[in-house]
C-alpha cells in the first residue's frame, strides 16, 4: 500500500522518507505504538516504496509489477512473519507450521483492512483459546529464504507482526540476522509493546515511534469505509483514542447501540433500581470480554463528554443527535468530583475485566458504587474485590 493510503502518519512517513533519500535506511527497523494505528500497513508501504519502479519523492506509484505484487501480498522478496499457534506438519514428528501455511487466511484479511490488529487475525485463526505466537522455525525458515538470491526486486523486506510474540528462542535466533542482516535486505520489526521484547532485540534496531492518529484522519476513514454523517463520525473518532481499528470495531459493534445502553446504565444507577441494574449486569455478562471493555471505555468517553457538556456548551452539536440531549440533562446533576470518581471506578473494572474477573460482579458491584455517587455529595471509590 501507499503512504498517502496512510491518513495521519504523514510524520513517521517524513522520516523513512528522508532516510531512504539521503542512503541512511536502516537494515533493521522497529515500529512501535498503539495498538489500531497501522503498522503493519506502513511497513508494507516501505516495503512498496522501497521495490517500487517508479517512484515519486513521497510515494509508490501503486501499478508497477512490483507493487501491485506487494500490496497483494504475493511478492516474492517480501516475506511476513506472523504469531500463530503452535503445530506440529501433519505426518512429521518434528517441525511447526510457519507463517507460510496460514499466509492465504491472512492476506484477503489485510487487503480488505490494512488497519488490521491481532485481535482480528486471532479471530480469523479460531484460536481463541490458543496462545499464538512466533516459534522458532519460523526463523530458521526465514534464514533459508534470505540465503537465496531475490528474485525479482531491488530489496527483500521482512515483515515481522507483533514481534514481542517472539519465543525466547525465536528471538534469539533472530539476533544473528540482525547483526548480519544478508545484502539488500530489510527487517520491520511491529510491536506495541517494545519493553516485552529483549533489550538485545532493541538494541539492534532503530526505533520509529507511529502515534496515534488524529480525530480528523480517522474521522475521514469511518465516513469513507462505512458512510457515517460527519458528526456520528466524529464521535466514534473521539472514542476511539487515536486507535483506526478501535474506531472501525467501535462502529462494527454499533456505536448506537452502545450509547443507548449506556444511557440506560446511568439512569438505572441514577434511579437505585437495582433488580434492574442486576439484569442489565447479567446481559452485559453473557457479552463477550472485548465487548464488555468497549462498553467501559464508551462509559468513560461518555463522562468526558458530558464536562465538554458542562463547561463547554457550544461543543454540544459536535455529538450525535441521539446524545445531545441526555448530555445536556445528564451534566446538570453531575460534577466534576462525581465524574471523576465514577470514572475511577469504570478504570478499576475495566482492570478487573481484562484480567477475567467474573463480569456479574464486576458490573453488579460498579453498578452500585456509581449509585452511591449519585446519592453522597462527597464519596471516595469502592475498590471492586
Amino acid at each position: 500500500m501507499s503512504f498517502q493510503q496512510l491518513s495521519g502518519l504523514e510524520k513517521p512517513t517524513e522520516v523513512v522518507l528522508r532516510a531512504i533519500s539521503t542512503g541512511h535506511m536502516t537494515h533493521a527497523l522497529l515500529l512501535s505504538g498503539p495498538a489500531g494505528n497501522g503498522k503493519i500497513g506502513f511497513a508494507n508501504a516501505i516495503a512498496e516504496f522501497l521495490n517500487c519502479t517508479n517512484p515519486t519523492d513521497s510515494d509508490s506509484c501503486g501499478v508497477c509489477a512490483h507493487c501491485t505484487k506487494i500490496r497483494k501480498l504475493i511478492h516474492p522478496d517480501v516475506h511476513f512473519i506472523l504469531p500463530i499457534y503452535s503445530i506440529k506438519q501433519e505426518g512429521s514428528s518434528q517441525g511447526q507450521k510457519t507463517t507460510g501455511d496460514f499466509i492465504a487466511q491472512f492476506r484477503p484479511r489485510f487487503i480488505d483492512n490494512n488497519w488490521i490488529e491481532l485481535e482480528d487475525w486471532v479471530q480469523q485463526l479460531d484460536s481463541e483459546n490458543k496462545q499464538v505466537m512466533i516459534g522458532v522455525d519460523e526463523i530458521r525458515d526465514l534464514k533459508r529464504k534470505l540465503s537465496l538470491r531475490a528474485f525479482e526486486a531491488k530489496y527483500k523486506v521482512v515483515i515481522i507482526w507483533h514481534a514481542e510474540k517472539m519465543r525466547t528462542e525465536a528471538a534469539n535466533a533472530l539476533l544473528k540476522l540482525l547483526e548480519e542482516p544478508p545484502a539488500n535486505t530489510i527487517l520491520i520489526l511491529t510491536t506495541d509493546d517494545p519493553s516485552a521484547l529483549l533489550a538485545t532485540i532493541r538494541s539492534r534496531c532503530q526505533q520509529l515511534l507511529i502515534p496515534r492518529i488524529d480525530i480528523e484522519p480517522i474521522q475521514t476513514e469511518l465516513m469513507q469505509r462505512y458512510h457515517l454523517p460527519e458528526d456520528q463520525a466524529r464521535q466514534v473518532a473521539l472514542m476511539a483514542e487515536g486507535s483506526v481499528r478501535k474506531a472501525q470495531q467501535i462502529v462494527e459493534r454499533d456505536s448506537g447501540q452502545l450509547s443507548d445502553k449506556f444511557q440506560e446504565w446511568m439512569r438505572l444507577c441514577f434511579d437505585g433500581r437495582y433488580d434492574e441494574l442486576s439484569r442489565l449486569a447479567e446481559d452485559l455478562s453473557k457479552e463477550s470480554r472485548e465487548f464488555q471493555k468497549y462498553f467501559l471505555e464508551n462509559a468513560l468517553q461518555k463522562l468526558k463528554d458530558t464536562l465538554h457538556a458542562q463547561y463547554l456548551p457550544e461543543t454540544i452539536s459536535l455529538f450525535i443527535e441521539s446524545d445531545q440531549k441526555f448530555l445536556k440533562n445528564f451534566s446538570k446533576v453531575m460534577s466534576i468530583e462525581k465524574l471523576n470518581t465514577i470514572s475511577e471506578l469504570i478504570d478499576e473494572a475495566i482492570y478487573h475485566i481484562t484480567r477475567n474477573a467474573n463480569a456479574f460482579m464486576v458490573f453488579t458491584a460498579l453498578s452500585l458504587n456509581i449509585n452511591k455517587v449519585f446519592k453522597s455529595k462527597t464519596l471516595e471509590p469502592q475498590k471492586i474485590n
